[in-house]
């Protein structure tokens, strides 16, 4: 398709899930060809060895997550929009909730099968761990926004499944408390999994379209947080000592269940359908 694309002069758009907000997928002249890659979307292999999941471009980030994690494995990157494609999230490198602690999509790149615009397929990266002679042309493909190639497959690390989660929803006066507050829990090696700081005149149109409450309705910004670790003892200690040092800082701090996590985390997944439905 792409060497037809070149015979005939037409500009590519690559598309997965279109769950973009950027427009990148968007034909804007009218002639492009699309190359719509979520048919493309089978888990190939996980091998336990090198702990490396192969999967083709439309694969939804979703599908991943709960495959790896029902093997007992773990895949960091985590965006908001669950149901984008793999090779989006690679076109994008996007990050998340997760990047705080673990990084985001380029950490977890391992090997990439590409079709560059000339239509020549080629293979980036690498199984190895240290693979440092030369250009780095898999990271230069990576968050290119598919104007550099187009991912066919994908070699993806994976980690240990941490053993031991937990949520906590911390309340703030105004904005500039919560960042600040953001800053005390990075400066005191608390190590959260994810950091989500949003205000209350935005989750306010997430509860109204999922007709759920956030369980603080206190202040004026919030930020939710995630600790994991695989003893149980560490997590507990840490969510002390995030009382502790924010208390003067703090409106409210509510460790959550798992079911107010997944309320939560629900509202938060929620906030930008929510914008879009009512503004």
């Amino acid at each position: 398709m792409v060497k037809f694309a070149n015979k005939e002069q037409l500009s590519i758009i690559a598309r997965g899930s279109g769950t973009g907000v950027a427009g990148a997928q968007v034909p804007i002249n009218g002639g492009e060809l699309i190359i719509d890659v979520h048919n493309m979307n089978r888990i190939l292999e996980l091998d336990e060895e090198t702990m490396t999941l192969t999967v083709e471009p439309g694969v939804q980030l979703q599908e991943i997550q709960a495959f790896v994690e029902n093997k007992g494995y773990f895949y960091p990157p985590d965006p908001g929009s669950k149901h984008s494609t793999i090779g989006g999230n690679i076109a994008t490198n996007a990050g998340g909730m997760r990047a705080v602690k673990y990084g985001t999509t380029r950490d977890y790149v391992r090997e990439l099968e590409v079709v560059l615009p000339d239509g020549e397929k080629v293979t980036l990266g690498s199984l190895n761990i240290k693979s440092s002679s030369g250009y780095d042309l898999k990271n230069l493909l990576i968050g290119s926004e598919g104007t550099l190639g187009i991912s066919t497959k994908i070699k993806l690390k994976v980690l240990p499944l941490p053993k031991y989660k937990k949520s906590v929803l911390l309340a703030f006066h105004s904005l500039k408390d919560a960042t600040n507050g953001v800053l005390t829990i990075l400066q005191n090696g608390i190590e959260p999994t994810a950091l989500e700081l949003f205000e209350r005149s935005t989750i306010e149109y997430s509860e109204k379209f999922t007709n759920l409450s956030l369980q603080s309705q206190k202040g004026e910004a919030y930020v939710l947080m995630i600790i994991d670790d695989n003893e149980e003892e560490t997590i507990s200690r840490k969510v002390d000592m995030v009382k502790s040092t924010l208390k003067n800082q703090a409106v409210e701090i509510i460790p959550l269940t798992i079911t107010e996590e997944e309320k939560a985390w629900s509202l938060r997944d929620n906030i930008l359908v929510a914008l879009m439905q009512f503004t």
